[in-house]
């Protein structure tokens, strides 16, 4: 809009993240080249200067999904994900697709 706009964190952004998590895959064996998935994390977030006004130091999150690879080069993947703060300031829930053609 041709006007400065102040940052509300400063000049300087910092994040640090402890996270730990399980991945479990299994192929299918139905669809050639498909891998169903779930997964679970949770982070810790021992320091951050974006979280101004929430402070939620704690995230869970799972997924769950299946990804096509017919070649290295192709990968369809539908996900479904969830992210819930701690103290429930912070949250999200929704589905991803993602189509990757490298190669063109």
């Amino acid at each position: 809009m041709g006007s400065p706009a102040p940052e509300p964190f400063g000049n300087s952004e910092r994040l640090g993240i402890v996270r730990t998590g399980f991945l479990q895959m299994w192929p299918s064996a139905k669809v050639k080249d498909a891998t169903l998935y779930i997964e679970v994390m949770a982070d810790y977030e021992f320091e951050n200067n974006m979280n101004k006004y929430i402070r939620d130091s704690v995230t869970f999150s799972s997924k769950a999904g299946v990804a096509w690879t017919p070649s290295p080069l192709s990968r369809i993947q539908l996900e479904w994900q969830n992210f819930k703060g701690q103290k429930g300031h912070r949250g999200r829930e929704g589905i991803m697709l993602v189509v990757l053609l490298d190669g063109f």
